[in-house]
């Protein structure tokens, strides 16, 4: 199978299979991108993690834009992009002529909420492989408690808290802690 059909398939694959937000499909895009096709290895794969959090806009876009880019540059990215996108572009117009017409019935409501729970669950495991396979230190622990804590109790924006990382994260590898 050709680099491109491959590339295709892979985030078309994502694309379909992405339910239940940014961070649930994590799993998925790393058994395709890592485990599957060997396109980035697990440290590079946690790099992407890291730089998507950085910056703006839908994760598996950032994915598939690196991914595509480091397989076949500007190609490569318009072909993962193009897949990627076209399962929700797709299911998210029939699926909104549909929900506008039966939205409020309860048993449409219900199956929504047992989906919204499978993703929760999802972004569960992502959390638990992370700390699983991380090398976590006490300052690790700290910008994490310090990251929720002021999104949750202080009402920060998380933008503000990535960005803040960032900084922080920037300033640190300017000047090394011995």
């Amino acid at each position: 199978m050709t680099t491109a059909l491959n590339l295709f398939l892979s985030f078309l694959k994502i694309g379909a299979l992405s339910f239940g937000g940014a961070h649930s499909f994590y799993p998925l895009v790393e058994r395709e991108v890592v485990t599957g096709n060997a396109w980035l290895t697990k440290g590079e794969f946690e790099v992407v993690v890291g730089m998507s959090q950085a910056f703006p806009g839908a994760i598996s876009i950032k994915f598939a834009t690196y991914v595509g880019f480091k397989q076949m540059g500007l190609i490569g990215v318009l072909i993962a992009n193009f897949a990627n996108a076209l399962p929700p572009v797709l299911l998210m117009g029939a699926l909104t002529a549909v929900f506008l017409k039966y939205g409020q019935n309860s048993r449409v409501k219900s199956g929504l909420e047992i989906v919204g729970f499978a993703a929760l669950g999802l972004m569960a495991a992502l959390v638990a492989q992370f700390l699983l396979n991380s090398t976590l230190t006490i300052a690790g622990v700290v910008i994490m408690v310090v990251a929720a804590a002021a999104v949750l109790l202080l009402k920060v924006h998380p933008g503000a808290v990535i960005l803040g990382a960032l900084v922080i994260g920037a300033i640190r590898a300017m000047w090394p802690v011995a």
